[in-house]
This record gives structure tokens, C-alpha cells and sequence, in this order.
């Protein structure tokens, strides 16, 4: 909703707005700084409107799930370069034909797990 500040509407002076000003040019700033009769928006009314309204939680796999994922998907990996070193990676490939699917930072043994399931999620999202 697009509001004009006016003698008859208050909000905090530290209230942030999206300010909208002349040429249509749009910025953040305090309620406190606007003139007369310039036109804002709330900014957290501007959120309320742009967040999605239902937020998909992470979908939970059990290890049978990524166990056969990688057993149907031909899936090896190699470990490549040290932890310390800080330029480790997981290099995910598929056994039959021998192409790299994928690489993953590696930090510890953890990261091949997530590493899998960043692949199960991309082939998710491709169909």
C-alpha cells in the first residue's frame, strides 16, 4: 500500500520506508526524513507481500534412500587434494561410463554425504 505522509499519519521517526521519490526514483530511508506529501511504502509491509507465503522445508532421506540412489545411478567418488590445504573437492562419477558428475568441497567425511545428496536434489530438480 502506498502511503503520503501527511500531518495526520505517525510512525516512528526510525521507521524504515521505501521513500518514493521524484521521477519515480525508489530508496530506503527513515520515516523521520520524509517531506510533506511525499508517497512511501512500509518496508516491512513491502516483505510481508514479497515473501513467499508457504517456505518448503528440506526434504529428510533415510541412508537406504542414498544407498540405492547411488547403487541405480552407477555412483563412485575419489577424493581429491587434503583438507588442510583447503582445496579439497569429492569428484562424483558414474562407474559405466567412466564422466565426473560432479564436484563437491570436501572438509571431512561428512561432505560425501552431502555431497550425494546435492546430486539426488539437482536430479530432482532437472525431472
Amino acid at each position: 500500500m502506498i502511503h503520503e505522509k501527511t500531518h495526520g499519519v505517525f510512525h516512528h521517526p526510525e521507521t524504515i520506508v521505501i521513500a518514493i521519490g521524484k521521477n519515480n526514483c525508489i530508496k530506503e530511508q527513515y520515516f523521520g526524513h520524509l517531506l510533506q506529501g511525499e508517497k512511501y511504502i512500509l518496508r516491512d509491509e513491502l516483505r510481508e507481500k514479497l515473501e513467499p507465503e508457504e517456505i518448503e522445508t528440506p526434504k529428510e532421506r533415510s541412508k537406504s534412500d542414498i544407498l540405492d540412489f547411488m547403487i541405480n545411478e552407477n555412483i563412485s567418488w575419489d577424493i581429491i587434494g587434503h583438507p588442510s590445504e583447503g582445496d579439497a573437492v569429492v569428484e562424483f562419477y558414474n562407474d559405466a561410463t567412466s564422466l565426473i558428475i560432479s564436484s563437491y568441497p570436501y572438509e571431512d567425511r561428512r561432505s560425501v554425504l552431502e555431497g550425494l545428496e546435492f546430486i539426488m536434489d539437482m536430479k530432482e530438480l532437472l525431472g
